[in-house]
């Protein structure tokens, strides 16, 4: 897993890409999911 663009600058509008999460496997055909761990914790 590798974080690109994690530096946000002070101010930034709301909506604003600020970095991208890349993922390989060596396994053909993996699927990852990502989810910001503040959806997690509001599950029911």
């Amino acid at each position: 897993m590798a974080l690109a663009g994690n530096r946000v600058a002070e101010d930034v509008a709301s909506g604003v890409i600020v970095g991208t999460v890349k993922t390989t496997d060596p396994d053909v055909g993996e699927i990852f999911s990502y989810m910001p761990l503040h959806l997690i914790h509001a599950r029911p």
